[in-house]
């Protein structure tokens, strides 16, 4: 007994089923689609504003505004490719010494520091082995900095140097404030 397209419920059953599963997929890409480019109102993601309005009671005709002064803190990259600062942590207080922690895949394992005041004078650098167990992999490292300055604030820059050409790589700035 053959079976033929024209005559066989079963295969009619599964050509309907590939077509409507077809058609959800192209249904489901039109629509991530159109919410990536906010074309989606509900679907897209929006980030609110820090003003809010309210409306003070005291009085039927009197409307008082309220603007919050919000500063956010800026994020700061604390990893990269090769370098993951996990200590100290970005814009926070330290005092001598600074316990540098993390992990690092970088050439020879040796990951270097250079702490700068505001205005970005040297006050003092160092370095640290990164106890990687193969090449390629990442390793612990830390290394507490031994400092002295009278500055309030400054960065903590951590990177590796090139064996191309000696350059700062990978470099990781994290802002500080000294106790």
């Amino acid at each position: 007994m053959a079976y033929t397209i024209k005559n066989s419920r079963l295969l009619k059953g599964i050509l309907i089923g590939v077509l409507v599963t077809l058609g959800f997929f192209i249904l489901a890409a039109v629509g991530f689609l159109a919410a990536r480019e906010g074309l989606l109102p509900f679907f897209a993601t929006q980030t609110p504003t820090p003003t809010q309005t309210f409306t003070s009671t005291n009085t039927p005709t009197e409307t008082q505004t309220f603007t919050p002064s919000v500063t956010p803190t800026p994020t700061v990259a604390t990893s990269n490719v090769n370098i993951k600062v996990t200590s100290p942590a970005p814009y926070g207080e330290v005092s001598s010494p600074i316990q540098i922690r993390g992990e690092a895949r970088v050439f020879e394992n040796i990951v270097n520091f250079s702490l700068k005041d505001a205005s970005g004078a040297e006050i003092t650098t160092g370095s640290a082995y990164a106890n990687s167990p193969d090449v390629g992999l990442f390793g612990s490292f830390e290394e507490d900095l031994y400092f002295s300055t009278s500055a309030k604030e400054g960065t903590l820059e951590v990177f590796w140097y090139s064996p191309k050409d000696g350059s700062e790589i990978d470099k990781i700035i994290i802002p500080l404030r000294f106790k």
